[in-house]
């Protein structure tokens, strides 16, 4: 095969620039083929569970060509305690709601108000087809949320759509459940009105593709930026 190509190169003639090609070889290293194969059979392991999509691997090309190395290690540092930190933090909320009994001293407005939150976080993430490594952890929240309501109120079942009420506990009133009512109160002097102005702001300045995504987008986008509040 080479002898035929080699057969075909003809003499340069006088003043006639050639391109110049550098070939070089080298072995791979058994540690980098390890770890090649090993982002392989994840990847594939992956894509089989349905925990990422295409869009997830060319954003993990664009990270690694685009992205400093050092800035890349940090991130993944960064990423790896934060995973850690978010599940001792569901533990250690699991723990304190198991042996809670009474609501004194607990706001029971700001669990319905989270409930909340945590719902339009969710489908905004769905909305943009986030991986389940992200969306995952966020369902869970929707569904700790909810056990936390259970174990806040009173849980009753009706005959009529929703077919259950949730009653305040005995536990809250008085003084918990006055003060927790004077503090959404002052809460939402500043809430709404900031929330109007993002709004106004999401309109002029962002796109979106529709209604449902331009309302869905504002919400995340104040929760964000007001949910300290």
């Amino acid at each position: 095969m080479f002898g035929n190509l080699f057969d075909n190169i003809t003499t340069p003639e006088e003043g006639e620039v050639l391109p110049h090609l550098s070939l070089k070889f080298k072995p791979l290293h058994v540690t980098y083929y390890s770890m090649q194969k090993q982002f392989e059979l994840s990847d594939a392991k992956n894509k089989e569970w349905g925990m990422e999509s295409l869009a997830d691997y060319d954003e993990y090309k664009r990270m690694f060509l685009e992205t400093n190395l050092y800035l890349l290690g940090v991130t993944f540092v960064v990423s790896f305690f934060h995973s850690i930190f978010e599940c001792l933090a569901f533990k250690n909320d699991i723990a304190f709601w198991r042996e809670k009994d009474s609501m004194e001293g607990i706001s029971v407005k700001t669990l319905y108000m989270q409930l909340v939150m945590s719902i339009i976080i969710c489908l905004y993430l769905f909305e943009n087809e986030t991986s389940l490594m992200i969306s995952a952890p966020q369902g869970f929240g929707i569904l700790l949320d909810l056990w936390k309501l259970k174990k806040a109120s009173k849980f009753t079942r009706t005959v009529s759509f929703p077919y259950f009420t949730l009653e305040d506990k005995d536990t809250y009133s008085g003084k918990t459940k006055e003060y927790d009512k004077i503090a959404m109160k002052y809460m939402s002097w500043m809430m709404f009105p900031l929330m109007g102005c993002y709004t106004v702001y999401s309109v002029f300045y962002k796109e979106h593709k529709g209604w449902y995504s331009f309302i869905l987008n504002t919400l995340v986008g104040g929760i964000y930026v007001f949910g300290f509040i």
